[in-house]
């Protein structure tokens, strides 16, 4: 399973600020959970959490990612450390460290995220200029 090689097409499409594409790096039933709070299958973050906070952004960039993967048989778990930086459309730059663990599972030859755990940050805020809790793929530390 190329469990590396999901993790990096995920963040590419943070990057991009068009997450849609990463429905097919997550299993129909994935559980994605953020600050103590199960945010339910990767389609429903997506529409309801996900997607309108990066319609909030100008540009998203992580840094000095290191990630550990062990796998056994059919399923793997990594743990990932990373810089992000953030440009909202409104209001200063935001930079943090994160830190997330998934579960991945091989479906169909491929692997694909069935949970992915994320503690919280700062949040970009539709308000000009308001930073209050940001939930995207991150954790201060």
């Amino acid at each position: 399973m190329a469990v590396k090689a999901v993790l990096s097409a995920y963040k590419s499409a943070v990057e991009n600020l068009d997450a849609s594409g990463a429905v097919q790096l997550f299993a129909e039933d994935s559980t994605v959970f953020e600050n103590g709070t199960s945010e339910g299958t990767f389609s429903h973050y997506l529409g309801h959490h996900l997607g309108p906070e990066l319609r909030e952004v100008r540009a998203f960039r992580y840094s000095d990612h290191s990630v550990i993967v062990k796998v056994e048989g059919a399923m793997a778990v990594a743990s990932e450390t990373y810089r992000f930086r953030i440009e909202p459309k409104h209001g200063e730059p935001i930079e943090r460290q994160g830190v997330a663990t998934s579960a991945l599972r091989k479906e169909g030859g491929r692997g694909r995220f069935c949970s992915i755990i994320t503690p919280h940050a700062g949040r970009v805020d539709p308000d000009p200029g308001v930073l209050v809790q940001y939930n995207l793929l991150g954790a201060s530390l």
